[in-house]
C-alpha cells in the first residue's frame, strides 16, 4: 500500500469510528473480499446487489441508448438538456 493509500485509509478510519448524524458515507465494490479488515469494522450494514438478469440487462441498455445516444442528435451545439 502506497503512503497516499494509507493516509487515505486512515483519514477514512477517524472519520467514520464515530456514529455521527451529519455524514452519511455509501462503499461500493465488486470485491468485498479485499477490504481493509479495520475498514471493514466501520461498516454498519452490508446491501448486496445481484448481477442483473439477461431481461434486466436489456432495459439497462436501452435506458443509456435513449437517454445518451438517441437524444444526443437532438441537442443544440452548446446548449445542455437535463
Amino acid at each position: 500500500m502506497s503512503e497516499a493509500q494509507r493516509s487515505s485509509l486512515n483519514a477514512l478510519l477517524f472519520r467514520t469510528r464515530d456514529q455521527s448524524k451529519d455524514m452519511v458515507l455509501a462503499l461500493a465494490t465488486n470485491y468485498p473480499g479485499d477490504l481493509d479488515s479495520a475498514m471493514a469494522d466501520c461498516i454498519d450494514e452490508v446491501l448486496e446487489f445481484p448481477l442483473p438478469r439477461e431481461d434486466e440487462r436489456f432495459k439497462l441498455l436501452n435506458l443509456y441508448l435513449d437517454k445518451y445516444i438517441a437524444q444526443a442528435g437532438s441537442r443544440k451545439p452548446g446548449v445542455l438538456q437535463k
